[in-house]
C-alpha cells in the first residue's frame, strides 16, 4: 500500500511549480490566458499560436488522465531497458544536477574536495552518474504505482483541476525520491542549483539532517508565494546582496548562511568589440527583443550579437539580417554594451566589467540614448535590484 506522506510531498512539490507558472503569467501580464498552462514559459507562445482556450486545455487534461497508465508504463519500460547499471554512490559529497548550471556554479566556489555529480535527467552526460541507474526492478515498479496513485490523489486535492497536467513528472519524481532516500545514509553534503521547483522541494524534504547547499542560478522574482517554503538549507551562494533579501522573504531560512559569489565570465575578444552590442535572449521577451533589434539596426551601426537562451528555440532571431546569433553555449563575446531583460547572464556580464542595460520596462528611445551615451553612463546602475 502507498505511503500518504510521500504523495503529500509530491503534491507540495508540484504546488511550487504551479506557483512558478502563476508568477510568470503575472509578471508577463498574460491576461488573455484564463488558465495556468503547464510550463508556461515554454508553452505560452504555442497556446497563443494555436488559440488553445480553457475548454480545449480541459480536453487535453482529460486525455492525460485516461492515458496516464500507458504514459507511465512507457517510462517504466524505458528504465527496465537501462544499461550500465550502478548500485552505489562513491563518496559523501555530491552535486545533484537537474539543470545545466549546477556544475559550472560549483566550479565558481573554488572548493577543494572530492565531489560526485549525480544527474537527475541526463542519462548520457559524460562524467556523471545517472541516478536512474541506481535503481532495481522493484524501485522502477514502485515508482510506477506511486505515479498511478498520485493522479486521483492530486486531482481531488487540486483547487484548479486543470493543473493535473503537472503530474506528468510523477514517475521520475517518485523514482528519484526513492533512490535518494535509499542512499541518504551514505551522503553528507549536497550541492544543487534549483531554487524552489519540484526538485529543490524534494531535496529540502529528504536532506533535513544533511549539509544542504544551494547555488543561485537565475534572477529571482520579487513577489512569489510558495506552497512549500524551503527550510532545511544550510548555505546559499547568491549572486547579489539583493538576492539574499528575496531568499529570506520566500523561504523559511532563519539559520541559513549566505555568501555572495563573483559571477564574472571568461570573455572572448571580437572584432571592434567596443562598438558591439550583445542582446541576451529570454523566451518570455523574444517578441519584444525582435522589435528592439529592428529599431536599433535602423539607429546605430554597432555589430549586434544575440545570445539565445540555450533551452529554447532561436529561429525567430534568424529572421533579422545582419546580426550574429551565437550557437556555442560557451562563447561569450567581449562587447561594449550588453542588453539584458531579466537574465542571470546580465549579472555575469556586469560583473565582468561590461556596461549592462537592464531594459525591462524601458522605452526604445531610452535604450538607444543609454547606448549612445554609454561612456558617460558607465558609472550608472540600472540593475533590476
Amino acid at each position: 500500500m502507498y505511503n500518504k506522506k510521500v504523495l503529500n510531498d509530491f503534491f507540495q512539490a508540484i504546488g511550487n511549480e504551479i506557483q512558478i507558472e502563476t508568477d510568470f503569467l503575472k509578471r508577463t501580464n498574460e491576461t488573455d490566458i484564463d488558465f495556468i498552462p503547464l510550463r508556461a514559459i515554454k508553452t505560452v507562445n504555442l497556446i497563443k499560436k494555436y488559440r488553445i482556450n480553457k475548454y480545449l486545455y480541459a480536453v487535453i487534461c482529460l486525455f492525460f488522465i485516461i492515458l496516464s497508465p500507458l504514459y507511465f508504463m512507457l517510462k517504466l519500460i524505458k528504465n527496465l531497458q537501462l544499461k550500465n547499471k550502478n548500485h552505489f554512490i562513491v563518496g559523501k559529497n555530491i552535486i545533484l544536477v537537474s539543470n545545466g548550471r549546477a556544475e559550472y556554479l560549483y566550479s565558481k566556489l573554488e572548493i577543494n574536495e572530492t565531489i560526485q555529480c549525480i544527474n537527475i535527467n541526463q542519462p548520457m552526460k559524460e562524467g556523471h552518474l545517472f541516478i536512474h541507474s541506481l535503481g532495481t526492478i522493484y524501485d522502477y515498479i514502485k515508482a510506477y504505482f506511486y505515479a498511478l496513485w498520485c493522479v486521483p490523489f492530486v486531482f481531488f486535492k487540486l483547487e484548479k483541476k486543470m493543473n493535473i497536467l503537472q503530474v506528468y513528472v510523477a514517475y521520475e519524481w517518485f523514482l528519484v525520491y526513492f533512490l535518494l532516500k535509499k542512499h541518504c545514509d551514505k551522503i553528507e553534503k549536497i550541492y544543487f542549483a534549483n531554487h524552489y521547483d519540484r526538485w529543490a522541494s524534494m531535496f529540502d524534504m529528504l536532506f533535513e539532517k544533511k549539509e544542504l547547499i544551494m547555488m543561485q542560478h537565475g534572477i529571482l522574482p520579487e513577489e512569489l508565494s510558495l506552497s512549500y517554503k524551503l527550510k532545511n538549507i544550510n548555505i546559499i551562494y547568491t549572486l547579489s546582496e539583493r538576492s539574499i533579501m528575496i531568499f529570506k522573504k520566500i523561504f523559511d531560512c532563519k539559520s541559513t548562511i549566505f555568501y555572495v559569489i563573483n559571477p564574472s565570465l571568461r570573455l572572448t575578444e571580437v572584432e571592434d568589440s567596443s562598438n558591439s552590442i550583445l542582446l541576451i535572449g529570454q523566451p518570455q521577451s523574444i517578441d519584444l527583443e525582435i522589435k528592439l533589434l529592428k529599431y536599433l539596426k535602423n539607429k546605430i551601426k554597432y555589430n549586434i550579437y544575440i545570445k539565445p537562451h540555450p533551452l529554447f528555440d532561436d529561429s525567430k532571431y534568424h529572421t533579422i539580417k545582419g546580426v550574429v546569433v551565437i550557437k556555442d553555449r560557451d562563447f561569450f563575446p567581449n562587447v561594449g554594451v550588453a542588453l539584458s531583460y531579466e537574465s542571470t547572464l546580465g549579472l555575469e556580464y556586469e560583473a565582468s566589467g561590461i556596461y549592462t542595460i537592464w531594459w525591462k520596462d524601458m522605452e526604445f528611445d531610452s535604450i538607444y540614448n543609454k547606448i549612445y551615451n554609454k561612456e558617460k553612463n558607465k558609472c550608472l546602475k540600472t540593475k533590476p535590484y
